[in-house]
């Protein structure tokens, strides 16, 4: 359905009127996605349990995509949400359980599981005149590639004083410019050197899980990570433009000749690079929790005239490695409450 936006305005004599725009266009021949999905599984087990997991296989094929086409801004709006396209997508998850040690007293048990999915673009609505699909650049889709990728020029580090400039790609730049790679090789800097520099989604999922029991007492630690991913991050930004949210950096200038981030200057960035290389990469491992307990063995409990007492404790978000400086590597944005340490402590009490 269409929508409209207000606009407040003054007339003649200046008195405020309201106005209204529209800000998005109706297609009526809009309707739902179709997804064709096969799933295959496999459930096993070894050692009289001791050894035990699944493994899930999925094989999808998704046809009137609801994306939103980029159109000139002469109609009114610059996009508009259509059915347009096919994409493919595929994945894996495989988990893994084992008993490791198991007796009387102790035991210690493992669980881990990783996941890896990827969706390929068929064609996007857009053919030659062979009926062959072709890529749709403006909206960063292309053939045979994911629908999140990032399309940008490639960081290739910083103009230094001792570089012979005038005689590279890039013979305007100044000592402390951003350097940017010549992807096509033909010795200047265009369009053309637009290329994928990454993905954003990664390439997998990991969880790790560990838990301990001796007598009443436990401990486990779960870990997650993922890797392969590429954001944007507002903190690297190097325009102000009246901006509050821009990360206080090591700039480059002749003293400090550093090969990561440039020279204070409006003009030190002239393709508007965003991506700075690790900066970007937003793959992590993360200690995601770590929880102990002590259950009151029933000798206790029973004197006491209580069926249970546990005694527990709780850190979330013990920490994180990361290569990433934006909010958080799980974030989409750098808008937002960013993730807590957490400490909880308690108890359960069964009557």
């Amino acid at each position: 359905m269409p929508t409209m936006s207000n606009e407040y305005y003054l007339d003649n004599s200046g008195n405020p009127l309201v106005g209204f725009y529209p800000n998005k266009l109706a297609d009526p021949t809009l309707s739902w996605e179709t997804t064709r999905q096969f799933n295959m599984g496999w459930d096993f087990s070894f050692l009289k349990g001791r050894i035990f997991g699944s493994v899930d296989v999925f094989f999808a094929n998704t046809f009137d995509l609801l994306l939103n086409k980029k159109i000139p801004q002469i109609n009114g709006v610059n996009s508009i949400r259509q059915n347009i396209g096919k994409t493919k997508s595929r994945g894996i998850e495989f988990a893994l359980s084992t008993l490791n040690i198991k007796n009387d007293d102790f035991t210690w048990r493992t669980d881990f599981n990783i996941s890896h999915s990827k969706n390929e673009i068929v064609d996007v609505g857009l053919f030659d005149e062979n009926r062959n699909p072709v890529d749709n650049v403006a909206n960063r889709w292309f053939i045979g590639q994911p629908i999140g990728v990032v399309y940008a020029y490639k960081f290739d580090g910083i103009w230094q004083e001792t570089d012979d400039i005038l005689n590279s790609h890039m013979p305007e730049a100044r000592p402390g410019d951003v350097k940017v790679v010549d992807y096509n090789g033909d010795g200047k800097i265009t369009t053309d050197d637009m290329h994928i520099i990454g993905r954003k989604d990664p390439d997998y999922r990991i969880g790790l899980m560990n838990t301990f029991t001796y007598k009443g007492i436990s401990l486990s630690f779960f870990f997650n990570a993922a890797h392969g991913v590429t954001r944007y991050t507002e903190y690297m930004n190097t325009y102000f433009d009246g901006k509050t949210n821009i990360r206080q950096r090591e700039w480059w200038t002749p003293e400090n000749r550093i090969n990561t981030y440039p020279a204070n200057r409006d003009d030190s960035n002239p393709y508007g690079i965003n991506y700075f290389g690790k900066t970007n990469d937003a793959s992590y491992i993360r200690l995601s929790d770590i929880s102990v307990g002590y259950s009151l063995p029933k000798s206790i409990t029973g004197k006491l005239g209580i069926s249970r007492l546990e005694l527990f404790g709780n850190v979330k978000n013990v920490f994180t490695l990361t290569d990433y400086i934006g909010l958080d590597p799980e974030f989409d944005l750098d808008y937002g409450v960013p993730q807590t340490r957490t400490f909880m402590f308690g108890f359960r009490l069964g009557l």
